[in-house]
């Protein structure tokens, strides 16, 4: 089952905060151990340069192709991640919302549908055990 990981993207520079990486590391080793196919938001040369729609329709289409979509929403306030959540929201997707600072997330986004639960990074440990025993 494919897993698609929202967030701050990465790239070879600037280099992504250290609790950032750590999230997206514990979730792709622990979740693929289990089965999953986890997509983390990596730099795409082709999607950097493409237009406004066709930047949509990718990022769509990644979101259809998943089963669960995980949102992680660190300390910066990068406008991103929130909405590319609607959008998986709004496609029925499971989404579980990871957040480095929980009292920072904007209500919203907590009141969307298909909202699963949100985590703390603290807890990345309580998601992957809730996935893979509701999922796997």
């Amino acid at each position: 089952m494919k897993i698609h990981v929202i967030g701050p993207v990465i790239r070879e520079t600037p280099l992504l905060p250290k609790e950032v990486m750590n999230v997206y590391n514990q979730l792709r080793t622990e979740l693929s151990r289990q089965g999953f196919s986890v997509f983390l938001p990596v730099a795409d040369g082709m999607l950097e340069a493409a237009k406004p729609t066709e930047f949509y329709s990718a990022i769509k289409s990644n979101i259809l192709e998943s089963k669960i979509v995980i949102t992680v929403l660190p300390k910066s306030r990068d406008i991103g991640p929130p909405i590319e959540s609607t959008i998986a929201s709004f496609l029925n997707r499971k989404l579980f919302l990871l957040s480095e600072v929980p009292v920072n997330t904007p209500r919203l986004l907590l009141g969307l549908p298909n909202i699963m639960r949100e985590f703390s990074f603290s807890e990345v440990d309580k998601l992957i055990f809730e996935i893979t025993s509701t999922f796997g």
